[in-house]
């Protein structure tokens, strides 16, 4: 059984299986106190990592701090797709029942973040993939309130 740093280290390099106390790694997951709480999982190594940015315990959080350490340290540029512990159990479903998951990342300012943009983001992604963009959006309309308004695209 290896200590917490050590853990770290091995799951940054690689590693899919390693014995720790209450943290440790499993089938390619960075797990804290059991299987309730994943902390990472390599989506592209060495370049991507899914990570969980929720917080729960002190513990928990050092087992993190750990990790996000030795992940960066083994690896410049490693980008973090970060998402909250039912996102990343969601993600880890999706995978083991073989469907793909497609995440999409770019450095977008939160304060200018609107629909609009969004749309133009998923739209150009899956453009470039030779797939279809069908999204629905809502509209307030004065006489109605909150209504639908439907959105097709075809490429």
């Amino acid at each position: 059984m290896v200590n917490h740093t050590e853990v770290a280290k091995l799951f940054a390099n690689g590693s899919n299986d390693v014995k720790g106390k209450h943290f440790y790694v499993s089938e390619g997951i960075l797990w804290s106190y059991g299987t309730w709480f994943p902390v990472a999982k390599w989506l592209d190594y060495p370049k991507m990592v899914l990570w969980n940015k929720s917080r729960y315990s002190n513990s928990t959080s050092k087992h993190q701090s750990h990790a996000m350490y030795e992940i960066s340290k083994a690896h410049t540029g490693v980008e973090f797709v970060q998402v909250s512990t039912s996102e990343f159990k969601s993600v880890i479903s999706q995978v083991y029942q073989g469907q793909k998951v497609c995440f999409i990342t770019r450095d977008v300012d939160p304060a200018k973040l609107t629909f609009e943009k969004v749309e133009d983001i998923l739209y150009n992604f899956l453009k470039a993939n030779g797939l279809k963009f069908v999204a629905k959006r809502y509209a307030k309309d004065a006489v109605q309130g909150w209504r639908q308004k439907s959105l097709l695209k075809q490429i």
